[in-house]
C-alpha cells in the first residue's frame, strides 16, 4: 500500500493505492535533494502555492501520478512525478482541466498591470542606449557621433473603479527624459487618458474616452538634432444599441488632433473627424460578424510649401469595411477588419487613391505558459515627409511570449513592414517614382515581476531600413532597462 499526502496549509487528504510490490517506503523532501533540485523544488512549490509536499512511495519505483483539487485556485490538475533512489528527477505538468487552460497558470504570475479598485500611484525609472538616435542614413554619418544614452523618470497614478454597470478608468503619467550627449532634445512627456465604459438599461452600452499624449517625435522620417515634440489629442464617443440578443447597431465619433512644436514641421499638423456606423450579428458563443461605413475628413491648417508653391493636403476618405471577431472560447482569438477605401484630395487630385485595406490579428495561447500574437495588415498611413502625404503600408508582426518562471516573462518581437510611396508623390521630380522602403525590427524583452507592485524589465532591439531611394537606409541598435513601482 502506498500513501500520497499533500499539505497545502489546510486539512490534508490521503489517497491509498494498492500495490503488490510493497517495499521500503521513501519520503522525498527538499532536504533530500541536491542544491539545483532544491531550487527547482522551491519554484514548483511557489507555483503550486504549497507549504509542504510529502510523497511516500515504494523504493526505486517511478511514474507515480496524483490528482489535487486546488492548486492556486485552479481545479483538477494532473502531475507526473518520477522518483528514483531518494531523488526527485523530473516534474512536469501533463494535463490541465479546461478551466486551468483558460487561466493559463497566469494566476500564479502576479502581473504588474493588474489593476485594483481605486487609486494606484506609481513611479518609474528607465535607462536607454541607442547607437543611432536620429536615424541618420548610413551614407551621411561621416564618422560623426550618432549614439546617446538617456534617463527617464516618470510618475503618475491610475484609477480603476466600477459603479454598478459603469466602469471608469483614469491614467495620469508625466515624465522627464534627459540625454547625455544631445541635451538639446531633452523633453517632458505627458500622457493623460480617461475612459468611461457606460451602460443605460439593457439596450444601450458604449464608451467615452479622451486622451492627451505629448512625446518626442520619432526620427524615422525626420532626421534632425532639433527638438520636435508631437502632441496628440483624441476624443471618442462609441454607442451600441442592442436590438435583440443577436443584432446590434453601433456608431463611433472620433475627433483627433495632431501637432508639432517645430516650426519647420507644422505643415504636418492635422485635424481629423471620423464617423462610422455599422450593424453586427452576435452569435450565442459571443462571436461577431458585421459591416460598417466610415467617413474621415482630414484638414491640414498649414499649407506645405514646395518650390515656392503652397500645397493643400486636405482630404476626404470614405470606407466600407467588414469585421469578424471569433474565439473558440479558450486558446484562440481572431479579429479581422477589411474593406475598400477611397481618399480624395482637395488639391492635386493626381494623388487620389482607392484600394483594399485589411488587418487580421491572431491571439493564440497553446499552453498555460506560452502565447503568440500575430498581425498582418495593408493600410494607408499619413507620413511626415516633405514630398509625400501618405504611404501604402504592408506588414506582418509576430510576438511569441513564454513565462519561463512564475514571475518571469520573455517576449520576442519580429516585424517586417514595406512602405510604398510611389503613388503619393506631389512632385515626381522631388521623389523617386518607384521609392519603396522596407523596415525590419527585432526585439527581445525580459520582464521580472517579483511582487504585485514592482516590475523590472529589459529590452534589446535592432532596426534596419532599406530603400530604393538614395540617402535613406539606416541601421540602429539599442537597449532599455526599466523599473516601475506602484503603491
Amino acid at each position: 500500500m502506498t500513501r500520497i499526502r499533500t499539505d497545502y496549509g489546510s486539512p490534508g487528504r490521503e489517497q491509498v493505492r494498492q500495490n503488490d510490490r510493497l517495499e521500503k517506503p521513501v519520503n522525498v523532501r527538499p532536504c533530500d535533494m541536491p542544491f539545483v533540485l532544491q531550487w527547482l523544488w522551491r519554484q514548483i512549490m511557489v507555483r503550486l502555492n504549497c507549504h509542504r509536499f510529502v510523497i511516500t512511495t515504494p523504493y526505486n519505483r517511478t511514474a507515480l501520478k496524483f490528482r489535487c483539487t486546488t492548486i492556486s485556485g485552479i481545479p483538477v490538475v494532473k502531475l507526473k512525478i518520477l522518483i528514483k533512489r531518494h531523488a526527485l528527477i523530473f516534474i512536469t505538468v501533463i494535463h490541465c482541466s479546461c478551466m486551468a487552460q483558460q487561466n493559463d497558470f497566469r494566476q500564479a504570475y502576479d502581473s504588474y498591470d493588474a489593476q485594483t479598485d481605486g487609486w494606484q500611484p506609481f513611479v518609474g525609472l528607465s535607462y536607454a542606449y541607442d547607437d543611432n538616435l536620429f536615424r541618420i542614413p548610413n551614407s551621411l554619418t561621416f564618422g560623426q557621433p550618432t549614439s546617446d544614452t538617456s534617463w527617464t523618470r516618470d510618475a503618475g497614478t491610475r484609477y480603476d473603479q466600477t459603479f454598478g454597470k459603469q466602469h471608469v478608468m483614469l491614467n495620469i503619467d508625466v515624465s522627464k527624459t534627459t540625454f547625455d550627449r544631445f541635451s538639446a532634445v531633452d523633453y517632458d512627456g505627458k500622457n493623460f487618458d480617461a475612459n468611461w465604459a457606460w451602460a443605460a438599461g439593457h439596450d444601450f452600452t458604449g464608451r467615452l474616452e479622451s486622451s492627451f499624449v505629448q512625446s518626442l517625435t520619432p526620427y524615422t522620417q525626420f532626421h534632425s538634432e532639433e527638438l520636435n515634440l508631437r502632441t496628440q489629442k483624441r476624443n471618442t464617443f462609441e454607442t451600441y444599441w442592442h436590438l435583440t440578443p443577436q443584432w446590434q447597431l453601433h456608431e463611433t465619433l472620433t475627433d483627433y488632433a495632431l501637432s508639432y512644436n517645430l516650426a519647420s514641421q507644422n505643415y504636418n499638423n492635422l485635424n481629423e473627424r471620423i464617423a462610422d456606423f455599422g450593424l453586427d450579428y452576435v452569435s450565442a458563443a459571443g462571436n461577431t460578424i458585421g459591416v460598417f461605413l466610415r467617413r474621415d475628413r482630414g484638414d491640414y491648417p498649414n499649407e506645405q510649401i514646395i518650390s515656392f508653391e503652397a500645397i493643400n493636403n486636405n482630404y476626404t476618405q470614405n470606407e466600407i469595411d467588414g469585421q469578424v471577431i471569433w474565439s473558440d472560447g479558450g486558446k484562440t482569438h481572431v479579429q479581422f477588419t477589411g474593406g475598400w477605401l477611397r481618399r480624395d484630395y482637395d488639391y492635386f487630385p493626381v494623388r487620389d487613391i482607392s484600394g483594399p485595406k485589411a488587418r487580421v490579428t491572431l491571439d493564440w495561447v497553446p499552453t498555460g505558459i506560452t502565447s503568440l500574437n500575430a498581425t498582418a495588415w495593408r493600410d494607408i498611413n499619413a507620413v511626415d515627409n516633405l514630398t509625400t502625404s501618405y504611404s501604402v503600408n504592408k506588414g506582418i508582426s509576430l510576438t511569441p511570449t513564454v513565462i519561463v518562471f512564475p514571475k518571469v516573462r520573455l517576449d520576442l518581437g519580429l516585424q517586417h513592414v514595406q512602405m510604398d510611396y510611389t503613388e503619393s508623390s506631389v512632385y515626381t521630380a522631388l521623389l523617386p517614382q518607384n521609392r519603396v522602403d522596407t523596415l525590419h525590427h527585432t526585439s527581445l524583452a525580459l520582464t521580472y515581476t517579483p511582487t504585485r507592485t514592482v516590475q523590472l524589465s529589459a529590452i534589446v532591439y535592432a532596426e534596419k531600413l532599406s530603400s530604393t531611394a538614395p540617402d535613406v537606409a539606416y541601421n540602429a541598435k539599442g537597449l532599455m532597462t526599466t523599473m516601475k513601482w506602484s503603491f
